[in-house]
């Protein structure tokens, strides 16, 4: 994520950074529910020039409710340069493993995996020319990613074991947003515009290839819900996006109402399968519930001359259940 310096343009120069990130895809696996990991980014600037401005970008955590939030992992950048945390990476779509232990995330041209405390960083070997949105198997050993072959193009999805670091195509017709489902089903979206939510088409896929299922059109970024039965997938509304329900066999197509923001984006679903977090105009991120529309807000989004914060692509860590 590149924010250049210029009089009166950089916060706007990072709100569109944040909103032109890729996004995530999900799956939640099925446990009590954990923590809600997210993309951060944050922007201080000084119009007058006289402190400098600072950037950070991280993976952080919270609790649904807001509390217990820190940065697992992170970049600091002062007037551009590098200031404290890791600046050697990027820090994009983070993704829960099954058992809530790890999380894996876009670290610019590979992907990365870390432990829930932030310890144990290692990059995976790379398979495309930039590697991203990684998505876990309900197993555990295997990431489902997306991109481009070397010489460039369309974005397709591919499966790396992580034991072995051995790789595979899925798809050769492009394809983005992947989510694994605990029913070994990988739903992804294909055609449209990663800028432009909701645009392009869900399909549902074998972790092997065949049996190729078209679940929606004019819907992306779907995420399963625990018990690999049903997905939520954003949709255009007007100008703005909404979100809808569907089956895993493409039936019962239904819109939320979600008061929780006026354009949502980037849904996951909470492992007991009673709550929605998504992240609305602005990047304030909430969390929903199914029942009765409640809504808590995790982290709150904010923009001014001097300033810009926002979350994205939420990712819900499934605990043990007691």
């Amino acid at each position: 994520m590149d924010v250049r310096r210029a009089p009166g343009l950089l916060v706007i120069a990072g709100a569109l950074a944040v909103l032109g990130m890729p996004a995530a895809a999900s799956a939640a696996f099925p446990g009590e529910n954990g923590r809600i990991a997210f993309k951060w980014f944050e922007l201080r600037e000084d119009e007058l020039a006289l402190d400098p401005s600072t950037v950070k970008h991280s993976i952080d955590v919270a609790r649904p409710g807001g509390q217990g939030r820190r940065s697992l992992r992170f970049c600091e950048e002062v007037d551009g340069q590098p200031g404290s945390g890791d600046c050697s990476i990027e820090y994009l779509s983070p993704a829960w493993s099954p058992d809530g232990k790890r999380i894996a995330f876009d670290a610019g041209t590979r992907l990365a995996v870390m432990r829930s405390d932030g310890t144990g960083f290692r990059l995976l070997p790379q398979v495309t020319a930039n590697d991203g949105e990684p998505a876990w198997s309900p197993d555990g050993r295997r990431l489902v990613l997306t991109g481009p072959p070397p010489s460039g193009g369309r974005n397709d999805l591919h499966v790396l074991e992580l034991a072995s670091g051995e790789p595979y195509r899925l798809t050769s017709d492009g394809g983005r947003s992947p989510a694994w489902s605990s029913r070994n089903r990988i739903a992804f979206t294909r055609g449209g515009s990663m800028d432009r939510p909701g645009t392009g088409a869900t399909y549902t896929i074998r972790p092997g290839g065949g049996g190729l299922r078209l679940l929606a059109r004019r819907a992306s970024d779907p995420s399963w819900s625990p018990g690999g039965i049903r997905l939520v997938v954003v949709r255009p509304k007007r100008r703005l996006t909404s979100l809808w329900v569907v089956r895993a066999d493409g039936s019962g197509l239904r819109r939320m109402v979600t008061p929780g923001a006026d354009d949502p984006e980037r849904p996951c679903w909470s492992p007991d399968g009673r709550q929605i977090a998504y992240t609305g105009f602005g990047g304030t991120l909430v969390a929903q519930r199914l029942r009765d529309r409640r809504i808590r807000e995790v982290v709150r989004g904010a923009s001014g001359a001097e300033y810009s914060f926002a979350a994205s692509s939420p990712d819900w860590q499934p605990l043990p259940r007691r």
